[in-house]
């Protein structure tokens, strides 16, 4: 169990940030762009990509844009 900690606690420290965006109204994931705004690959959802990094899931967050903005 301790071996498992550790092992654990080495990956955390030497993580280095995916570019994967989090899409949270379908749970999948989408590559990162440099633009703030995606279009979810799987239910095609506008998303605000955000700054926030979510460790458990190795991704930013994707939220729903709530239609006040458009990519064109």
């Amino acid at each position: 169990m301790k071996l498992v900690m550790k092992m654990m606690k080495f990956n955390t420290l030497n993580m280095e940030k995916k570019e994967n965006v989090f899409c949270v109204k379908c749970c999948s994931f989408n590559k990162k762009t440099e633009d703030n705004y995606i279009t979810c690959n799987n239910c095609n959802t506008l998303l605000d990509v955000t700054t926030r990094y979510s460790k458990r899931l190795e991704a930013y967050l994707g939220f729903i844009n709530g239609g006040n903005r458009r990519v064109i």
